[in-house]
């Protein structure tokens, strides 16, 4: 086998993980909103910073919130309250590298009862 197919090889998994990992992951939080049901929605923000005060700049997911509130949309995340459900933590923020390849990065997810919500994010630094 060549580096032309081990290539192919590679592309044809990432292009597997990106159709099927964004299915997955909602799918993982419908269960949470199931246990939930006054959560209207939950999000995070995965990006790379592009200033680090002279340490590596590393890709990573930020925290998870979650709202009650029916606005959601008008609201910046950081308005939104802190979760720690170990479940949500454990099975998706942690795979840090799946994240980064189903949404890419520089990404604000929301995701709600009726689908998800992928934007760009600037960190600002």
């Amino acid at each position: 086998m060549g580096i032309k197919e081990l290539n192919e090889m590679r592309d044809q998994y990432y292009k597997a993980l990106q159709a099927e990992g964004s299915d997955a992951i909602i799918e993982e939080c419908q269960a949470f909103f199931e246990k939930n049901p006054d959560i209207k929605a939950l999000g995070w923000l995965q990006y790379t910073p592009s200033f680090n005060d002279g340490e590596p700049c590393t890709f990573g997911v930020g925290e998870l919130h979650v709202t009650t509130e029916d606005n959601y949309e008008d609201l910046d995340l950081y308005e939104w309250e802190y979760c720690s459900d170990d479940d949500l933590y454990g099975n998706i923020l942690s795979n840090e590298d799946l994240l980064l390849t189903v949404f890419g990065d520089d990404k604000q997810i929301i995701i709600t009862r009726d689908g998800i919500d992928i934007s760009y994010y600037d960190c600002g630094y």
